[in-house]
């Protein structure tokens, strides 16, 4: 394969994300910031599917980050198939990752980058034949090769910084409210991964290990980001990075000699009152929780591994702190019976979390849900088209939900009348489009 000169790395567009550019695809600007060489790379955040796509470029990389956004996905790489019938397409994300082959016989890109794609990606451009680059499958005279995985980056300080200058700069910083702030703001990541096994979550794209940056190296991103673009909000949107406390203590030191407000994701079992106040002495402002369910009985079938009580206790220690608590709630996980959303609707008027989303249940490729269906009563339905996670409860528009319930007598419209009915409660309280105001 000869040598690669440009790339045009595209994150496409992502159908009822209301707010898709608070969210800067960092995964693209990774891998733009971290090709070996000097190849023209250019990158672009697509926010419909009528944005022209810039022609002669030799590769072109397609994002897929989840199985809600593969139909639109696949409507770019048709595209880009018709303007430039010799280019290189190279698809990557949590969705090819678990459905590589799937992939490839389902759009017309070339090959497959699987898990972490730094290394791989760089490889690609810079012309290694395929069959020596580890975590791609590849079609080749109609035959798939699928090659052995990528190790995962161990040192995450290696991997440069995103490479943020290859976007607008209103597409880097997010002027409008969201978080309970209308600063500017941006986000960042500090680790990667999740060691939990909770039987929703794909674990293919950095399988169960979880990874942290040097503290030092975080702060040195934050104020190069500082810098160039006046931002003093944060948004980490790493799966949890409460799961090792000293790392954590010493992440909220640097975040503090930094002066910048901040949000996180964690888990109610992972953090206590003492790294709590921490992290609101160096600036925290919110923490993000997947409750999921005021069910134990639900939570226990999703693999939590973690309590209703726990739970109750996270957002109780927010409030005497003044941290906001968000609950991220979840509805259909197989299991979701009438008495399940009642105890959901009984654990958010008991707790009165500051926000909260509502989120239909998909089935993801690389999940024990797609990979066991019956062993939780369903089956999987095949349209990825019709697959989004959240409804509309401004206007009522309702997703089709990805799963055929079996365990319910009433199948899939029983399941419509538990949702409506948390829908309902969501409007009564004050949701608007599934968060709190």
């Amino acid at each position: 394969m000869k040598e690669k000169e440009s790339v045009l790395l595209i994150s496409p567009p992502s159908p009822g994300l209301k707010e898709k550019l608070s969210y800067p695809p960092l995964g693209i600007l990774y891998l733009a910031s971290n090709v070996d060489g000097d190849p023209r790379i250019s990158v672009m955040n697509m926010l419909t599917i009528s944005e022209p796509i810039e022609s002669g470029f030799d590769i072109y990389g397609v994002s897929i980050h989840s199985v809600s956004s593969y139909h639109e996905a696949r409507k770019v790489i048709d595209r880009i198939r018709e303007q430039e019938n010799k280019a290189l397409i190279v698809v990557g994300g949590a969705f090819p990752t678990s459905m590589a082959e799937y992939t490839l016989e389902t759009t017309k890109a070339d090959v497959v980058v699987k898990s972490e794609g730094e290394v791989t990606f760089s490889q690609i451009v810079s012309g290694e034949p395929f069959k020596r680059i580890r975590g791609i499958t590849y079609k080749k005279n109609g035959v798939v090769h699928e090659n052995p995985p990528q190790p995962l980056v161990e040192n995450l300080d290696k991997i440069n910084f995103p490479a943020r200058h290859l976007l607008p700069r209103e597409q880097i910083v997010y002027e409008g409210k969201v978080h309970h702030s209308d600063k500017p703001a941006t986000t960042i990541f500090a680790s990667r991964g999740c060691p939990w096994s909770c039987n929703y979550c794909q674990k293919d794209i950095w399988t169960r290990k979880w990874r942290s940056r040097s503290p030092e190296n975080i702060r040195e991103e934050i104020e190069s980001v500082k810098r160039e673009y006046g931002i003093h909000w944060f948004r980490f949107p790493d799966d949890n990075v409460t799961v090792n406390k000293n790392w954590f203590r010493q992440f909220c030191g640097i975040l503090k000699k930094s002066q910048v407000e901040w949000t996180i994701l964690s888990r109610s079992d992972t953090i206590d009152m003492e790294m709590l106040k921490t992290a609101k002495e160096s600036g925290c402002q919110e923490i993000f929780f997947g409750f999921e369910s005021g069910s134990q009985r639900m939570l226990d079938l999703m693999g939590r591994r973690n309590t209703v009580e726990q739970n109750e206790q996270a957002v109780k220690m927010c409030r005497e702190l003044g941290i906001k608590s968000c609950a991220y709630m979840m509805m259909g996980f197989p299991g979701e019976t009438a008495e399940s959303v009642e105890e959901t609707i009984g654990f958010l008027r008991r707790t009165k979390p500051d926000k909260a989303r509502l989120s239909t249940f998909l089935p993801i490729p690389g999940t024990d849900v797609w990979d066991n269906p019956g062993k939780y009563g369903v089956r999987i339905r095949g349209n990825f088209a019709d697959y989004w996670y959240f409804d509309n409860p401004e206007t009522g528009e309702l997703y089709p939900f990805g799963l055929k319930y079996d365990y319910l007598s009433g199948g899939n419209k029983e399941m419509d009348v538990l949702r409506q009915e948390m829908i309902n409660f969501f409007s009564e309280e004050g949701y608007i489009s599934g968060w709190t105001k």
